[in-house]
């Protein structure tokens, strides 16, 4: 049986190193099972990506309890 497995990143504003996760990370996932969780990004960096595009929001910058809820 062939094991289903997704791979997720979380992004703001991210458009330099955004491309090269994208661009190493489809060469194993079908971009059905790559997931960008976007916390707001405002400079086009997840517009018009050919993978899964989540908005998300957190106040605090660094919070490890709401990451784990999220996912």
């Amino acid at each position: 049986m062939k094991k289903k497995s997704a791979i997720f990143t979380i992004v703001k504003n991210e458009n330099y190193f955004l491309p090269i996760w994208l661009k190493h990370y489809k060469s194993y996932f079908d971009v059905s099972d790559i997931y960008v969780l976007d916390h707001q990004s405002n400079d086009g960096s997840t517009d018009n990506l050919d993978v899964n595009v989540i908005p998300v929001y957190n106040e605090l910058a660094f919070d490890h309890q709401w990451l784990v809820d999220t996912i």
